[in-house]
């Protein structure tokens, strides 16, 4: 099963969240068993870079990107797919962002939290605990 984590995801494997943190962790842990290919939209770094470093330092987040890109594979957007999340129906450009590297990624589903914002997504949508579930049943 290939699938992209949206940013939420990803922050709560790093930064602890609770009541997330099991969720996430599960889903990595099927990552470095093989059984799940996760990607992530390559802007999402900065962006788990920069609430790193707010809540944990500099180094903390330095150790956090490279703990992180142990388990995933980024997805780059280009001018194209930029322009398309720009015109996407879906309402937040950071979501039709993530949506679109998705897309383009050629992704199973996309794992996130925040499904009601992916709503209008032209890919299936399943939070953390759904895409556990599907990929240990494969």
């Amino acid at each position: 099963m290939r699938a992209l984590i949206d940013t939420n995801v990803a922050l709560d494997l790093l930064q602890r969240r609770e009541p997330f943190v099991n969720d996430a962790m599960m889903l990595f842990a099927l990552a470095e068993e093989g059984r799940i290919d996760l990607r992530l939209s390559s802007d999402a770094i900065s962006t788990i870079f920069y609430l790193v470093a707010k809540d944990a330092g500099r180094a903390s987040a330095h150790k956090a990107i490279e703990l992180l890109m142990d388990f995933v594979t980024t997805v780059p957007l280009d001018d194209a797919a930029i322009l398309r999340a720009n015109a996407s129906p879906i309402d937040n450009l950071e979501d039709a962002l993530v949506a679109e590297a998705a897309l383009q990624a050629h992704v199973d589903a996309l794992v996130t939290r925040d499904t009601r914002g992916f709503a209008k997504a032209d890919i299936p949508v399943l939070t953390p605990a759904e895409a556990v579930v599907l990929a240990e049943a494969r």
